[in-house]
Formats: structure tokens, sequence, C-alpha cells
């Protein structure tokens, strides 16, 4: 029988042991996103989705001033899509992202619900390479959602902008337009 204190299993090597899995399968955790992307599996009346954030030609932004104006929702009759285009206010251009985070559609009411805000992503520019910038930043987004059968009577968007000032760090921005065509 062998003696080799390196092959002894003791309480202490037992808990780095453990220590040191739980600490690595942690880190792989924050990684993993469990939200739902709302566009994946849009609902039966939304025929297509497109979404977009960042630069998007058709919307210029001043960067020294906050987005003030509600977004701009168009319908088009021939296409059967809603266009939605706005501006928002989210916590680092380093690690946020802006997103959509709600997608409804109330049959009853014809009315189509769409909630647009930003998530933390981690920093984009590399893995573990720095943490991420203190600064607000603003951001075109545009979505265009095509519709399997008619348009609906009513188009409400929510953007929740990050505000620093506000006590849970989101101020809220709600549209609401009928369809008049």
């Amino acid at each position: 029988m062998t003696n080799n204190k390196y092959l002894k299993i003791t309480k202490r090597r037992l808990i780095k042991i453990g220590l040191a899995t739980v600490s690595g399968l942690g880190s792989w955790w924050l990684f993993l996103r469990s939200d739902r992307d709302p566009l994946d599996n849009p609902p039966k009346e939304i025929d297509s989705t497109k979404f977009e954030w960042g630069k998007i030609s058709t919307l210029e932004i001043d960067k020294n001033t906050l987005p003030s104006e509600e977004p701009r929702i168009n319908f088009d009759i021939e296409e059967k899509e809603v266009n939605i285009q706005g501006f928002l206010t989210y916590g680092s251009s380093t690690c946020n992202a802006i997103r959509i985070e709600d997608l409804n559609f109330e049959n009853k009411k014809k009315k189509l619900c769409i909630g647009v805000g930003w998530i933390e992503e981690g920093n984009k520019s590399g893995l573990f390479t720095g943490s991420c910038t203190d600064d607000l930043d603003h951001k075109p987004y545009s979505v265009t959602l095509g519709l399997e059968s008619s348009l609906p009577d009513i188009v409400e968007v929510v953007e929740n902008h990050f505000d620093p000032t506000e006590d849970d760090n989101t101020r809220v921005v709600t549209s609401r337009i009928k369809n008049s065509v």
C-alpha cells in the first residue's frame, strides 16, 4: 500500500476542489442568457420582423442631447407593415445593447404592443478585456413588423430609457397611436 500524500483526499483538498468547480461553473452561468427574445417567436398575427439599432442612416442624433421625442409610428397599408423608429438612452456605450423586450398582439382590440429597452451584455469589445464605461449613451432603433392579415387599429410603444435620476434607473416613455388609414 502506497502512502503518497498527493493522492490522499483530505477534507481541505475536497473543499478546494469544490470551490474551484463552483467558481468555474458560476462564471460560465453569467454568460448564458436565459431571457427570451420576443422576435424569435412573435405572435401568430405577425408575419415578419426586422429590428436594427445603432447606426441607422435615416435617423440622425445629436450625441450631446438626450432624446426627448416620442417614437415615430408609421403604417404601410400596401405592405401591411408597421414601422417604429425612435431613440433610446442606455447606461454604457461599451456594455449595453438595445433590444425588443416585449411584443404582443391583442386580437379583440386589434392592438399591437411593443416594448423597447436595453440589456447589459458585458464588454462588447471582447471577453475579459476590461470594465464597462460609465457613460450614458443613446442610439436610434428601427422595428418593422409585417402583419399576416390586416394592420392593427392601435399601436403602443413603451420605451424603457436608462435614467440614473429615477429610483429604479428607468424612465418610461409610452406612445400610442391609432391607425387612421
